[in-house]
């Protein structure tokens, strides 16, 4: 009689293995959400056009379009972010599929699940002014679009999946 052994159930190696692969490709879904999906759709003068995180990363650093011209660090701090975030997912997507072939697996898990909080914190931060900013619904449409929301939500995964890994490791 065989007995069947799910890869989740089989032991610690091959359970943290399934889900730093799963943690390397939420962070790569991350990172292409980032770079290719728009993040905010413009309105008013803006009106028809679409910008990516480096788009919108620009906008609220050189043209004050989010924050305004009084909050010009916070303007620097949060167009640093944006434009960082597709590198901090790539950077946790590396750290998680290449960590079971370093000495200290569990280590390298942790570091991957808090790189992946990077472009958490940025697309969060880029939402909540598009919400309730000072300049909402002025010059961009105060909905964020799919591509922020898909980083955001997917580097979450990706540190979430990171962690486990670290826990079972």
């Amino acid at each position: 009689m065989a007995v069947r052994v799910d890869a989740f159930t089989r032991g610690s190696r091959v359970n943290s293995a399934c889900w730093q692969a799963l943690a390397a490709m939420c962070a790569l879904i991350a990172a292409a959400a980032a770079i290719w999906l728009p993040s905010a759709t413009g309105a008013g003068p803006l009106a028809g056009r679409r910008f990516g995180c480096h788009g919108l990363a620009r906008l609220a650093d050189n043209a004050g379009v989010l924050l305004g011209s009084g909050h010009s660090w916070t303007a620097t701090v949060l167009a640093a972010a944006l434009t960082a975030a597709p590198a901090f997912a790539l950077a946790a997507a590396v750290l998680s599929a290449g960590a079971r072939w370093t000495g200290q697996p569990a280590r390298v898990a942790r570091a991957a699940a808090c790189v992946a909080l990077l472009p958490v914190l940025a697309a969060v931060a880029a939402c909540l002014v598009l919400l309730v900013g000072p300049y909402a619904g002025v010059y961009l449409q105060r909905t964020p679009s799919p591509g922020l929301l898909l980083c955001g939500a997917a580097a979450m995964l990706a540190s979430v999946c990171a962690w486990r890994a670290a826990r079972v490791a």
